[in-house]
């Protein structure tokens, strides 16, 4: 039986987005990704992970937009099956009539957290 509109977004939500974003953490906590994010999250914990109040504030932005970035990835990735459209007034519009790949406009120095986000920024 294929799988319905609900099923399908509850994988990719569960599977693909919650259960990548706790995977990279571990991974970046246990040193074991190596890649100049990953060096700069262990950075960031190595530099509160004294001060656990401390801690939870820096990485609390980061976590949040690991798991965002990784939620506009997964869009981007399966535009065949999932489609998304914004009603701009007069008709509705698919964002990627403007963009190529939301995930890319989200952390840019000119992107959407520099843009519209009102809270702190993540330090990495």
């Amino acid at each position: 039986m294929p799988e319905t509109a609900l099923e399908l977004l509850g994988r990719l939500v569960a599977r693909e987005i919650r259960d990548n974003t706790i995977r990279n953490f571990d991974l970046y906590l246990r040193g074991e990704s190596r890649g100049k994010y990953a060096k700069a999250v262990w950075a960031l914990y190595e530099e509160h992970q004294d001060d656990s109040k401390a801690l939870l504030e820096a990485f609390i932005p980061v976590i949040v937009d690991e798991t965002i970035g990784i939620f506009l990835q997964v869009l981007d990735e399966h535009l065949d099956r999932v489609v998304l459209q914004v009603d701009e007034g007069e008709a509705l519009r698919s964002p990627y009539d403007y963009t190529d790949a939301l995930e890319a406009e989200y952390r840019p120095e000119d992107g959407w957290i520099a843009t519209y986000s009102q809270e702190r920024r993540s330090k990495v």
